[in-house]
């Protein structure tokens, strides 16, 4: 019923949430149709690095080839100042990224369990109880927030030009990879130059504010909504240490294999 209300009664900040997921799935969809982005002027796209060839040198380990993977996602690409870029996304790698990220990807199910799992210990919202219909509830509410911060983040930056992946420090040292992956938060790469994400912050509150549409009676956009875009931004310096450090967490968990 409050799902019901909350789509019949339009307002000002309701037409802006649908507005903007509007925005983003056009843009996404007509860049999934558009051409491929065209290589940057003045820029040596190469092929992706290989091992040396020859006897004297010894053969890449298992972990070695995994990390490369991680580091050279694409076919080609070029190195600018000692890093790695791969080739830049097309229309239809941005969409089929949006999709498995958002409707056939299990990580996005898994967060919306385990996340709602939290609210429920925390009860919230406390209307919902903590029944089972309330803990439904949360992880339908989870996930639609997850959906809209993929939404808008995944259109903006195809609308900017921004790179849609997480580009490995490919640097030695622990904390110094914690300290990159930490920055790579808040920022992104735009023809191989950092800049400020500004779609990630959108797509953060976006999905911390649309979901208090259908909060129950009591919880302001501005207020719930606001705490609940911060969370969000924290979530995303998680997943940026698990991108970097993704190589040696396959390592160690890859040794539980039955």
């Amino acid at each position: 019923m409050n799902i019901q209300r909350a789509v019949l009664k339009f307002t000002p900040t309701r037409l802006v949430a649908a507005g903007l997921l509007s925005l983003s799935l056009c843009v996404l969809s007509l860049n999934a149709q558009a051409a491929p982005e065209t290589e940057q002027p003045g820029v040596a796209w190469e092929s992706a690095p290989t091992a040396p060839t020859g006897g004297a040198t010894p053969a890449p380990s298992a972990e070695e080839a995994v990390a490369t993977a991680m580091m050279h996602p694409g076919p080609g690409g070029v190195t600018v100042d000692g890093r790695y870029f791969p080739p830049p996304m097309t229309g239809k790698e941005r969409w089929d990224k949006y999709v498995k990220d958002t409707f056939t990807g299990w990580p996005v199910y898994a967060a919306s369990l385990g996340a709602a799992l939290g609210d429920q210990a925390t009860n919230t919202p406390e209307q919902w109880g903590k029944s089972w219909e309330g803990y439904a509830k949360r992880v339908g509410t989870q996930y639609a927030s997850f959906a809209i911060q993929t939404s808008v983040y995944e259109g903006g930056s195809a609308l900017f030009r921004n790179e849609g992946r997480y580009v490995a420090c490919q640097c030695k040292g622990g904390w110094r990879r914690a300290g990159y992956a930490f920055q790579m938060s808040f920022f992104t790469y735009h023809n191989q130059k950092k800049v400020l994400d500004v779609p990630q912050f959108t797509a953060a509150y976006a999905a911390g504010m649309i979901p208090v549409l259908w909060y129950p009676q009591g919880y302001s956009v501005s207020a719930q909504g606001v705490q609940n875009g911060t969370y969000q931004l924290g979530f995303v310096v998680l997943v940026r240490q698990i991108q970097e450090f993704a190589p040696e967490l396959k390592r160690v968990f890859g040794k539980f294999k039955p």
